[in-house]
């Protein structure tokens, strides 16, 4: 006799996960500078301010245009965007909320 292919399939209850909330800060963000970019084909540039991800509290709003950068990647704010950070710290973007 062999055995070829054995499955075995389990099932559990756990409690579900709890993401630690920051303090909510109901100051503005300050951008970190500011920077030329193409947001478009007009073939103009715009003079959009640039936020420090890991420098955002809870509760921050930031309107577009703008840019947050981090370590791995850049969120774009484009015009009537709209980026909460919610407590736990994740970037809720809100496109076109003007």
């Amino acid at each position: 006799m062999e055995c070829v292919n054995l499955r075995v399939t389990t099932v559990g209850v756990r409690t579900k996960p709890q993401l630690p909330s920051q303090p909510v800060v109901a100051e503005d963000a300050v951008p970190s500078c500011y920077t030329e970019v193409y947001l478009d084909a007009s073939g103009s540039p715009v003079v959009v301010p640039v936020y420090a991800r890991d420098r955002l509290c809870g509760g921050t709003v930031i309107k577009g245009p703008a840019l947050i950068e981090e370590y791995a990647s850049t969120t774009i704010l484009f015009e009537g965007d709209q980026c909460d950070v919610a407590p736990t710290l994740e970037l809720v973007v809100k496109v076109g909320s003007d």
